[in-house]
């Protein structure tokens, strides 16, 4: 009796331990390193951006991620579990491959002999001819690759290591013509123009919005600070200011406008979407600043998921803000965002800027700039309903 007791205790033991070897090798399955994309990041003791610093970490230095949160990612420092910023860190895969490319283009030639220069900042090159498509190479302004054919709006190109990409037409330029390649949607155009730091205050649309209700969403917010501008300031704060002065302009010319955060408060996604449930949404929009490790990068852009009536109100809001202020174009792009996928009411998100552009921060941070954003998500509403 006491020998099958023992027998079963080893078993059941045994049976724990390889258990805890599967759940392991599933949770060590699950990690990712990350390299950090600027020259100092703080490590936290917890993910809020006024937690502890424990330490700092540079650039070249390379994190394994456990789990992210409210846009912050857990990782080890100095064996205790720590937090960095989430924005601030590059898939290591994407970094070694991308961003740290050769600075040598390849000399192979092209089959037609002809080369595109990426007209654009930071460029994203893909596997295939589609803006939803994996990113294998980040181009810079100014490089040049071998051009191997041209399909609609998108150039097949060879890279440097001598495999072949797309890059859409829109940010490149051919060298034997000199001239940008442009597409035939105005809205999705992308302006090769600098943003002026003088903003002037364009004119208020005449627009009525009456029994429209639209639901704005300010981006982060709490915890979760969102990015951090070049002069320190949070994402969630900006977003959060902005999207009042939007909302004041709505209603004044006749809209019912609900706001998903009035203040610093912690939201997950799905709380977000949970609350825009609970209203009659004729128009979604959540509202974020941009931000890339590469401090050049500029732009506005706006963003849908999938649907017909979605595609069209993010046109509508694009070619508004294009014409309201004078930031760069980076045009209309379908991207599987959480509030835009999982919304089932008409949706966009807006990218307002790069705040981790200095010149650009400076023009984002004028009360003409408020103005022109709100006049142009009012113009873009108009447009879109009538």
């Amino acid at each position: 009796m006491v020998i099958l007791k023992k027998r079963i205790l080893f078993l059941c033991t045994a049976f724990i331990l390889v258990t805890s070897f599967i759940w392991l090798d599933k949770s060590y399955a699950a990690e990712k390193t990350y390299d950090i994309g600027v020259d100092a990041v703080d490590v936290r003791d917890d993910a809020a951006a006024d937690a502890n610093v424990v330490g700092q970490l540079k650039k070249g230095d390379q994190v394994t991620v456990f789990k992210e949160a409210h846009g912050w990612a857990q990782t080890y420092y100095d064996g205790d579990i720590a937090w960095v910023a989430a924005h601030y860190l590059i898939p290591a895969d994407n970094s070694t491959k991308k961003v740290e490319k050769k600075k040598k283009q390849s000399k192979a030639s092209s089959s037609n002999g002809k080369t595109v220069q990426v007209t654009e900042d930071i460029v994203n090159i893909r596997a295939n001819a589609s803006t939803h498509d994996e990113v294998v190479y980040i181009a810079e302004k100014g490089e040049s690759f071998p051009l191997i054919e041209t399909v609609n709006e998108w150039h097949k190109i060879k890279l440097p290591d001598g495999s072949t990409a797309w890059v859409a037409s829109w940010v490149t330029t051919s060298k034997a013509t000199g001239q940008a390649k442009s597409s035939s949607n105005s809205s999705s155009k992308k302006s090769t123009k600098k943003s002026s730091s003088k903003q002037t205050t364009s004119a208020t649309p005449n627009v009525s919005l009456d029994g429209k209700n639209i639901m704005l969403d300010a981006g982060h917010g709490g915890k979760d600070p969102g990015a951090i501008a070049a002069d320190g300031k949070y994402e969630k704060d900006m977003t959060l200011a902005l999207t009042n002065k939007i909302a004041e302009k709505l209603r004044a010319h006749g809209a019912t406008v609900t706001l998903v955060r009035t203040s610093d408060k912690t939201m997950s996604l799905n709380e977000r979407i949970a609350f825009n449930k609970l209203f009659w949404t004729d128009a979604y929009i959540s509202v974020h600043f941009n931000a890339f490790t590469k401090s050049g990068s500029r732009g506005i852009s706006t963003h849908y998921y999938a649907n017909k009536k979605d595609e069209q109100l993010a046109y509508s809001i694009q070619q508004a803000l294009v014409q309201h202020t004078s930031l760069n174009d980076r045009g209309v792009q379908k991207d599987n965002y959480f509030v835009l996928r999982e919304n089932a009411d008409v949706s966009v998100l807006v990218e307002l800027g790069f705040i981790s552009n200095p010149d650009e921060l400076s023009v984002i941070q004028s009360d003409a700039y408020d103005e022109n954003v709100s006049n142009a998500i009012l113009e873009g509403l108009g447009n879109y309903f009538y």
